[in-house]
């Protein structure tokens, strides 16, 4: 699994045309998308990586929620992974990147690696959970994505 940035445009464009409350402008600095999860229907799934917080260090990991290093090196929130346009990605230079981080890069890009098989397990079971709807994961169900509307969303997108 690679690192990916988004294109501004494309996040742009997913706020202005979905009620998704999990899609984030970038910041100052681009937020860093881990994938290929995995591709349906042609499109392929890239989730956003937290950058360390404190609190990370005291949540549990579950279906949608993967700690790196027990949440020292950050987060995959998959509960918010999206179908992205390739021609939207641009894969991340670690080694061109100012030293620490670099090497926080490093160290979470060698973390997804060992946890690559558990993050592309889970975000398919939670894929086919939310497009199932049932009723008994309504709670897991309301903290994730649109994926269904993200994928029309992603087909109609046109970066000219």
């Amino acid at each position: 699994m690679y690192l990916y940035t988004v294109k501004d445009e494309y996040i742009d464009y997913l706020i202005k045309n979905t009620d998704e409350k999990n899609i984030k402008y970038n910041k100052k600095e681009k937020r860093p998308y881990i994938g290929i999860l995995f591709s349906i229907n042609e499109q392929d799934y890239f989730a956003p990586l937290s950058h360390p917080q404190e609190k990370h260090k005291k949540m549990y990991e579950s279906i949608d929620f993967i700690k790196l290093e027990n949440g020292q090196l950050g987060v995959i929130n998959l509960n918010n992974m999206m179908p992205v346009p390739r021609y939207c990605l641009s894969l991340i230079d670690i080694e061109n990147q100012e030293e620490k981080y670099k090497n926080l890069l490093l160290r979470q890009t060698y973390e997804i690696s060992k946890k690559k098989d558990i993050i592309k397990k889970n975000s398919t079971i939670l894929y086919n959970i939310v497009l199932a709807g049932e009723i008994k994961h309504k709670k897991l169900i309301s903290r994730c994505n649109n994926f269904k509307l993200l994928e029309e969303k992603a087909l109609e997108f046109d970066l000219t």
